[in-house]
């Protein structure tokens, strides 16, 4: 999942008396920022405050906490406005918001933001209501207001909103190459199977699951030891509405004092206003990262992408941003009821005003790259709803179609296997015999027929011939789309077998879906 940037220019005017050019503030050197932070709201931003709480309170929604380190930024953003005389939450001198959250000490988890020119404070009322920002799910705000003009009033107002799901002990921007850190904090209850995802400067992602104390916290290290430049380490968790980001942090490994200045390739783009047009946009981003990385382009799948669309236009119309739907379940209860089989599915979902800064947050986002770096995967169903004032809701939903196997290259892969664990302990290799391969296949070619797993044919079989010298048998059967492994066999590999038939069959269902009924027979004189 990734963020929501809301903009709405209200009574654009040309700007009088406008501010200096905006100075940036300091970097943080740390998450959370310790030295980025306004004390409290100035005059007209405490009434931008006041506003915006009393809408949520005639909403019944929770209070939210003016936070000091978001408000610095936004503050920065609205001089930035101001000094430009523009409404957008892009600044050509200073980049993205997201980049100077970073730069600031700020988790850029679940932000959101909204940018407004207007000639009153009680004119944002208005636009408030009509965009929804205010009745968004969060905990955090900040709050920057700038006013120009002497008779011709005219205020720059940027709103910024985080859901926090965590409290950081202090973790480094800009860490010393090679140096490990601890990472550690607590997290809100409610939240299960938290994990470190990070990608590295070389693109290397790496995942690992944090055990909870009772109190909620958590603690690990982390070493930026694969080169100089941007590490992203993310923490995400399972809470009611599925897995979700909690916290996204930006670390430039170097020397320890550097900070990069914003990339020009954030410089937003814009996005088609037919939505068809946008998915395809947005496949060929997604398939010129894959080239990039060197994989291979993924289709894009029109039933897939059916699936998608519903879910984005689902997240639109009731106003909530989450792979599980109140209404429509979880994206596998979604993709069956449409009807589609493949072997793995995944989802990516986002929020934006700008397609191409939607795909690049997907991209910094070390879980959501890892599903479109996927090298497994081979379609996508890209859904896309548009929603006033021009904001996206995206859905891709990715799949990797079930495979038509050799059967008789994964029978003797099965053998290898088999043999190499019995090396282990220390047991003589079973030898493939053609009797029992002959009735391991019809065996399995039976489990095809009647539907199920089962050794029927195979026992009738082993009555009537009794192969060899062979005076016990021991059977192990399996239904599934993966190749099998040693492991079907559970402890009977580890005994006095001398030999072995392996019959392996595939059929495809009606639904499309491909199925592998594998037989495996051991034999004992």
């Amino acid at each position: 999942m990734k963020r929501r940037l809301l903009v709405y220019a209200l009574a654009l005017l040309a700007a009088s008396g406008l501010a200096a050019p905006a100075r940036a503030l300091q970097p943080a050197g740390a998450y959370p920022s310790r030295t980025v932070a306004l004390e409290k709201p100035n005059a007209d931003e405490a009434k931008v405050l006041q506003l915006f709480l009393r809408l949520r309170a005639q909403a019944n929604l929770r209070t939210m906490i003016w936070n000091g380190s978001m408000s610095a930024v936004a503050r920065e953003h609205s001089e930035d406005m101001a000094a430009g005389g523009y409404c957008d939450y892009y600044s050509p001198a200073l980049g993205t918001l997201d980049y100077r959250l970073h730069r600031a000490g700020v988790s850029t988890a679940n932000a959101r933001y909204a940018v407004f020119a207007a000639n009153s404070i009680d004119s944002l009322e208005e636009p408030l209501r009509k965009n929804g920002f205010a009745v968004m799910e969060g905990t955090d705000v900040g709050i920057g207001v700038i006013s120009t003009g002497m008779v011709n009033r005219q205020y720059y107002v940027t709103l910024i909103t985080r859901l926090v799901y965590s409290a950081l002990d202090s973790f480094p921007t800009l860490p010393l190459l090679g140096k490990t850190y601890r990472l550690s904090g607590a997290i809100a209850p409610g939240l299960s199977d938290l994990t470190l995802v990070a990608t590295s400067p070389d693109g290397k992602i790496i995942e690992l699951p944090l055990p909870l104390e009772s109190n909620r916290r958590f603690s690990t290290t982390y070493q930026f030891n694969r080169g100089a430049g941007l590490y992203t380490v993310e923490l995400t968790a399972s809470g009611r509405l599925g897995p979700m980001v909690i916290d996204l942090l930006h670390c430039y490994a170097g020397n320890g004092r550097d900070y990069p200045p914003p990339d020009p390739a954030d410089k937003p783009v814009q996005t088609p206003t037919d939505m068809r047009q946008a998915a395809q946009l947005l496949l060929q981003l997604i398939n010129r990262s894959r080239a990039e990385s060197a994989l291979p382009p993924l289709r894009l799948d029109e039933r897939l992408s059916a699936v998608a669309l519903a879910h984005s236009q689902d997240m639109r119309r009731n106003n909530f941003f989450a792979h599980i739907s109140p209404t429509q379940g979880d994206p596998a209860a979604r993709v069956a009821r449409g009807g589609i089989k493949a072997r793995r599915f995944t989802e990516n979902i986002a929020i934006n005003q700008d397609l191409v800064a939607a795909h690049r947050s997907l991209m910094d986002s070390p879980g959501h790259r890892k599903n479109l770096l996927d090298p497994e995967v081979d379609g996508v169903g890209i859904g896309i709803a548009l929603s006033e004032p021009h904001t996206l809701y995206i859905t891709e939903d990715f799949l990797q179609q079930f495979t038509t196997y050799d059967t008789a290259k994964l029978a003797a892969e099965l053998l290898k296997e088999i043999n190499a664990l019995r090396a282990t302990h220390h047991l003589t290799p079973l030898k493939s015999s053609d009797a029992l391969r002959r009735i391991a296949d019809l065996n399995s070619a039976w489990m095809i027929e009647h539907g199920k797993p089962g050794y029927d044919k195979a026992k009738a079989e082993l009555d009537k011939t009794r192969p060899g010298n062979l005076t016990s048998f021991q059977m192990a059967t399996s239904q599934s789309s993966d190749p099998p492994t040693a492991e079907l066999l559970g402890d009977q590999i580890k005994k006095s077998f001398q030999e072995i038939g392996i019959g392996i069959a595939q059929t495809a269902t009606p639904e499309g879906e491909k199925l592998l009924y594998t037989t495996v027979i051991l034999g004992a004189q």
